[in-house]
């Protein structure tokens, strides 16, 4: 199982891409021709943007719009970089919203907060210990993909029961896990989230779910939907063919953020091994 994509929803695509490329120097990977889909090269895992239609197409039940003018969301896009005060100002000038200004934590790592054009999260951040060589040669890098949870034990089991990942943090408020590639996906307890960017994340409702989309590649899909039900998680979307060329399900974690499970279809000629 690897996490192949983080999808955020956003009502103009082309707006956010263009706005990612300014603020933090990222390039362009895939841009479907419609203008509802696009992909960031960000390395082993994509950051990618999908417009509302494509929500609404994907998720019959709806789904919870971004609002710049709400607290933020229950997650944070995390970049890395060797100078976060200077990334901080571009990302401002580019169009970004000062959340919290560059500041050293205890442990050591530099920090600052910003939201997007959208309302979204975004973390620059200093790396932790020396980075590999990085698959892009300039500018952050995405490192984690942090979750704002009611309950971490309840969140930590789910992903773990499901995907398998070791966890590489293991603390009463935070569980973080490591993914096939490097990067981690991180459950932090919703009160102690709240006291980096110095606002509390928006709640999703019971039954709703949040705008965000976690996409995952696994071989095994039945296994793997298997896994997703034993656990109880809340399906949103049939095993269905989409129009990108994958076949996907859709489930919601216990937070209300959208899980998907997907695998490739054969293309035109393949047959599916037995």
């Amino acid at each position: 199982m690897k996490l192949a994509y983080t999808i955020i929803y956003v009502p103009d695509v082309p707006r956010a891409l263009t706005f990612y490329e300014t603020a933090f120097g990222l390039e362009r990977r895939f841009v479907h021709e419609s203008g509802h889909y696009a992909e960031m090269e960000t390395g082993a895992t994509a950051l990618a943007f999908a417009s509302y239609e494509m929500a609404g197409a994907n998720l019959p039940a709806g789904f919870r719009e971004s609002d710049p003018a709400a607290v933020p969301g229950n997650v944070e896009i995390v970049f890395t970089t060797s100078d976060v005060p200077a990334a901080f100002e571009v990302a401002v000038e580019a169009g970004a919203t000062r959340l919290v200004k560059p500041q050293t934590k205890p442990w050591g790592q530099t920090v600052a907060y910003v939201r997007d054009p959208d309302g979204n999260l975004i973390e620059l951040a200093s790396p932790m210990a020396p980075p590999a060589a990085p698959a892009i040669e300039s500018g952050p890098r995405p490192l984690l993909t942090i979750l704002a949870v009611e309950d971490v034990e309840r969140s930590a089991r789910f992903y773990r029961g499901v995907f398998g990942w070791p966890a590489r943090v293991d603390v009463s408020i935070y569980v973080e896990f490591e993914l096939p590639g490097g990067a981690g996906l991180g459950v932090y307890q919703r009160e102690a989230f709240a006291e980096n960017p110095g606002q509390e994340p928006a709640v999703t409702p019971a039954g709703a779910i949040s705008a965000t989309e976690i996409y995952l590649q696994q071989d095994n899909l039945d296994a793997c939907i298997a896994k997703l039900e034993s656990v109880g998680a809340r399906k949103l979307s049939d095993r269905a063919a989409r129009p990108w060329g994958d076949e996907a399900a859709y489930y919601a974690d216990p937070d209300g953020n959208v899980v998907v499970v997907a695998s490739a279809l054969p293309a035109a000629g393949e047959v599916e091994p037995a």
